[in-house]
């Protein structure tokens, strides 16, 4: 019986490791950022306009990546937007942000998967 050998290439095994390892934070910045402007366009479409005020000032914080967690925040600094977001004397709330929330989240898994294989494949790792 013959005798089989795995090696790999361990110059080539090193690069890719490295890449993926030191390449990952950028990534994950990269990944919240676009996160964050799906976000930010879906509440901007589902925000009432009266004067367009309300509308124009959603502002994304630039994405937070700790070893713990990471983070990226959709703000509005109009003081109105808290009345319209949950309602005010005996007008229901648009619930803009939870609505668009919800909807980011139901998909971020399959952005999540996509965007994973894509980086995986540039370094060289993927199908």
């Amino acid at each position: 019986m013959k005798d089989y050998e795995f090696r790999i290439d361990n110059k080539d095994f090193k690069k890719k490791m490295n890449l993926i390892r030191f390449g990952f934070p950028t990534f994950t910045l990269v990944l919240l950022g676009k996160l964050g402007m799906r976000l930010m366009a879906k509440v901007k479409k589902l925000t009432p306009v009266d004067t367009g005020l309300l509308r124009r000032s959603w502002f994304l914080d630039k994405p937070k990546v700790t070893p713990m967690n990471s983070s990226i925040e959709l703000k509005n600094n109009v003081v109105y937007g808290l009345s319209q977001e949950f309602g005010a004397k005996g007008k229901d709330g648009r619930f803009m942000l939870r609505k668009g929330f919800e909807e980011i989240n139901s998909q971020a898994s399959k952005i999540l998967e996509i965007e994973v294989q894509a980086y995986i494949n540039k370094m060289g790792g993927g199908k």
